[in-house]
């Protein structure tokens, strides 16, 4: 005899996960930009560093056809969107990015980098973090009287903060 819980195994009767809901919810759109999945969308910041994630972000990923058949070649462009002068920079830095995001992929999947101009509305993470404002790390670092060293106080300050800001 079987049970009726088991009768059907895709109910589920728990929360579900919501990397699930997600992936059914963004999937689509991320498929017409050309991410088959997330993964370099959410490490961007591990892949390219903090700083240059923290102004630019991937935006499209096109397969590279070749004239004669049709079929694709061997790598893809990568579109990144970049604001103001670091745009330069990442222009400047395409041979060791494309080198990293292939490394991250495990084979060739990135040819060239397009770099496009544009606002980038990147989301705090715990790999992109906010900056710190100057005056809240001047301000924690006078209360470290008893340190002489200038720049020890500004950097226990920074800790400070960042562990505040860990905390919630």
């Amino acid at each position: 005899m079987t049970d009726k819980f088991d009768s059907n195994p895709l109910r589920s009767y728990g929360t579900p996960h919501v990397s699930k809901v997600l992936g059914r919810i963004t999937g689509r759109t991320m498929n017409r930009r050309g991410f088959s999945d997330s993964r370099m969308l959410e490490n961007w910041a591990a892949i390219v560093g903090p700083q240059l994630a923290a102004m630019s972000q991937p935006v499209r990923l096109s397969r590279r056809k070749s004239g004669r058949d049709g079929e694709e070649t061997a790598g893809g462009v990568l579109t990144v969107k970049a604001e103001g002068a670091i745009a330069l920079e990442i222009q400047h830095l395409a041979p060791q990015i494309i080198d990293r995001l292939n490394s991250y992929y495990g084979h060739a999947a990135i040819a060239r980098l397009n770099i496009i101009q544009g606002p980038v509305t990147v989301t705090p993470s715990p790999l992109n973090p906010p900056p710190i404002k100057e005056e809240d790390i001047s301000a924690l670092a006078d209360d470290f009287e008893d340190i002489e060293t200038p720049r020890l106080k500004r950097a226990l300050a920074s800790l400070a903060l960042l562990m505040r800001r860990d905390k919630g």
